[in-house]
């Protein structure tokens, strides 16, 4: 599974990463954050192009599993 480390990228990297790898649609995949504008950016991308997810938070850190 493919993971996407994001944590300590600026707005909008993490948004970018994560489009680049939905435009794949080749795997499911995780991706990780630690920034609350990120969070909420990821979440919106996610929601536009219709993916199913999960997110775990521990703490600053959320992790998005993206399913295909």
């Amino acid at each position: 599974m493919k993971v996407i480390d994001a944590k300590g990228l600026a707005c909008p990297q993490p948004v970018i990463l994560t489009f680049q790898q939905i435009k794949k649609e080749d795997e499911d995949f995780d991706v990780l954050v630690d920034d609350e504008a990120s969070r909420e950016n990821v979440i919106r991308l996610l929601k536009k192009y219709e993916k199913r997810f999960s997110l775990e938070k521990s703490g600053k850190e959320t992790i998005f599993h993206i399913k295909k």
